[in-house]
């Protein structure tokens, strides 16, 4: 199978905005639903959906137009085409491990990507449709994050959307202290904001999620209180700060109850930070007096600041991702040579059963016992004469000399079985 065959086609923070990203985004409960919808358009494919990004990685170069069709079903009236891009081969192979390391994220070395390129796989292999290439090149990224992780600053330098948080509520409500922050999902990304904004002085926290057993152990770990989702308007009355992190298809925070909650705050400000994608807050909120609403956008920029550090240990993950891409690819080369080594392997038991049928009637004269060991002799012969040009065939193939492995093949006379050899 050739390099050229892996494609990439997607649109990220760079190239779509997010009224654009939140159209086609694939939330977590809905992934085995869209890669059932993704099989006429990819055979074989991957979906990877974050905040930032969502990519349909795939085998044929062909069906990269089936992709954007992919794309643009999800999105409906809104044209994807000119805000989606493109890869092919190792381009291609190379962009996925940067996703995985966290070089291509709006917060260059977040943690959540790994677990999500992680989850990707995963939701692909159960739905069947992960084949061995993708599969490969998958755990390859995975092991290249983990590198970035353990082996880089990547992750310790970086930014966090928390971060951005704390740094807007700040210059929003001239501090933390004694503020009550709401939190509307009880995910990582909500548990990474109640940590962040605890250790900055926050006050009294309230979690609010879908499910209630999970909005109390979150609430209970950092001695918050857990809220039903009929108190919303009464929380957002009481909060001075909301998180809204959920993967809801659609905003769960509407106008008309910011509107209702505003009236009975004696002219509080209220900040409202959403990081949900699609987003869980209408837009329109931000029009209300005394409301401050950020996107996961909006907040993108302000983690633009501190970006030099970040940048010094990226470089040093460029170099992991040289070496894990380089492993992916001889391995991907050695499997030039598969088709030639089942070739050499069925000509030489072709060979040996046909030697043992013109023995038959010296043979007949043994008994079961002596015919199995003929049998497992000339085997293990056959094998030993093997072994030396099968790993010839693997060293050629690893080592992409497409040239000796032709000629290899040759000389153990396999361009019938394996097809005709090109000529240059």
């Amino acid at each position: 199978m050739r390099k050229s065959q892996l494609f990439v086609i997607g649109l990220n923070h760079h190239s779509a905005p997010l009224t654009v990203r939140e159209r086609v985004a694939v939330v977590g409960r809905d992934l085995n639903a869209a890669l059932e919808e993704l099989q006429p358009y990819v055979s074989e494919g991957v979906i990877l959906s974050t905040c930032n990004r969502t990519e349909i990685y795939g085998l044929c170069p062909d069906q990269g137009e089936g992709a954007l069709l992919f794309l643009q079903h999800r999105a409906g009236s809104v044209p994807v085409g000119p805000h989606t891009y493109e890869y092919h081969g190792i381009t291609a192979a190379r962009h996925l491990l940067k996703v995985s390391c966290g070089l291509d994220s709006m917060v260059v070395g977040e943690p959540q990507i790994l677990g999500q390129v992680r989850g990707a796989q995963e939701a692909s292999q159960e739905s069947g449709r992960l084949g061995p290439m993708l599969a490969r090149l998958f755990s390859q990224a995975l092991i290249a994050g983990k590198r970035a992780r353990n082996e880089t600053g990547i992750g310790r330098s970086a930014a966090s959307f928390s971060y951005a948080g704390v740094e807007i509520a700040k210059n929003h409500l001239g501090g933390l202290a004694g503020k009550t922050l709401l939190l509307i999902g009880a995910g990582e990304m909500s548990e990474l904001a109640a940590k962040t904004l605890r250790d900055n002085g926050i006050g009294e926290i309230l979690v609010l999620s879908r499910t209630a057993q999970r909005a109390r152990a979150l609430a209970e770990r950092f001695g918050g209180l857990a809220v039903d989702s009929q108190s919303l308007a009464a929380a957002l009355q009481r909060a001075d700060v909301v998180i809204s992190s959920t993967d809801s298809p659609r905003p769960i925070i509407r106008v008309e109850t910011v509107e209702n909650a505003m009236s009975g705050r004696n002219g509080r400000p209220l900040l409202l930070l959403d990081m949900a994608v699609p987003r869980d807050i209408e837009p329109e909120v931000s029009d209300l007096p005394g409301t401050y609403l950020y996107d996961i956008d909006d907040m993108g920029e302000v983690l633009r600041q501190n970006l030099q550090r970040r940048q010094d240990e990226a470089s040093k993950v460029t170099t992991i991702i040289d070496e894990e891409l380089r492993a992916f690819l001889t391995w991907w080369d050695s499997l030039q040579a598969v088709p030639a080594i089942m070739a050499l392997q069925t000509k030489a038991e072709t060979v040996r059963r046909k030697e043992i049928a013109k023995m038959g009637r010296n043979l007949a004269a043994l008994s079961e016992t002596e015919l199995a060991l003929v049998d497992s002799l000339t085997r293990a012969i056959a094998n030993k004469i093997l072994h030396k040009p099968i790993v010839a065939l693997k060293s050629r193939a690893a080592a992409g000399d497409s040239t000796s492995l032709e000629i290899a093949k040759e000389i153990l006379g396999l361009q019938e079985e394996d097809g005709p050899r090109k000529r240059s």
